[in-house]
């Protein structure tokens, strides 16, 4: 079963994995960067892993944990068969039965590539009540495993999703946004000559902060925006991002990319 509270923008696949303890005996221990996701046409699978010295640590924390909240808010709320979810649960227990911290995790799908992120999932919100903080969270990025289940929508939540997504997305930007700036100019034309990455994320900001989440590009002269397949101008102008453009699992992809390139092109973190 499929649960999902964004209307369609984000969806949870509860799935069986195995407890992960760190030494500590914590859920999760430390962030750190496994490989980078190449400027590619296509993102590379296989694990990440985040500690706190990694420049997009706080917000894979962010991220994780809202995630966290919103499944245990949807099968807390939506009376879910326990049987349909957890394949250990009692045969004769109905409704909602949240499992112990860190047995299953969530799939936060892809749009634009076939991927699926699976994260850990009845733990990292419960660790933000725990004494000791959580220092590691891992991304798995895996091939998508066939068609999409049924999901269970929520416009109201999908607007706080991407009220949240698009404050993420925002924040990150303008914590290097003068670094940016200042390396490849800061006027209306220097935009045009950014690097394509930087540009694209220019793009999203400006849909994000001035244009309701729409893309707003109406000079025919301005280059179009590209991110590897992706490619948008004049002519795209009133798109939605976070309907018709990326879904969240896409913005995430992204965001790691941006991270990544900052990182190799030596940018400070910021403070």
């Amino acid at each position: 079963m499929l649960l999902s509270g964004l209307g369609g923008v984000f969806t949870a696949a509860l799935i069986a994995a195995k407890k992960r303890r760190c030494a500590s005996g914590s859920l999760y221990s430390s962030l750190r960067c496994v490989g980078v996701l190449p400027m590619a046409d296509v993102p590379v699978l296989g694990k990440r892993v985040f500690r706190p010295s990694d420049r997009f640590f706080k917000f894979v924390e962010y991220v994780t944990i809202y995630l966290d909240m919103e499944t245990y808010a949807i099968v807390a709320s939506q009376n879910v068969d326990a049987r349909d979810i957890f394949p250990n649960a009692n045969p004769y227990q109905r409704g909602p039965l949240i499992p112990p911290p860190g047995h299953y995790r969530a799939s936060l799908q892809c749009r634009q590539f076939p991927i699926d992120i699976k994260h850990f999932i009845f733990g990292p919100f419960w660790a933000t009540f725990q004494p000791g903080i959580s220092t590691e969270y891992e991304f798995d990025f895996v091939p998508t495993e066939g068609p999409k289940p049924k999901q269970l929508t929520s416009p109201k939540m999908g607007s706080i999703a991407v009220m949240f997504w698009n404050n993420l997305l925002v924040f990150f930007y303008e914590q290097h946004a003068r670094w940016i700036r200042k390396r490849y100019g800061q006027h209306g034309k220097d935009i045009d000559k950014w690097p394509e990455l930087f540009r694209f994320a220019w793009a999203l900001r400006n849909a994000a902060v001035h244009h309701d989440g729409r893309l707003n590009i109406t000079d025919e002269k301005v280059p179009p925006i590209k991110w590897h397949h992706l490619q948008y101008d004049h002519s795209n102008t009133g798109l939605r991002v976070f309907e018709e453009v990326m879904t969240l699992g896409d913005m995430l992809l992204f965001l790691i990319e941006m991270s990544d390139e900052l990182d190799r092109l030596g940018s400070p973190h910021p403070p």
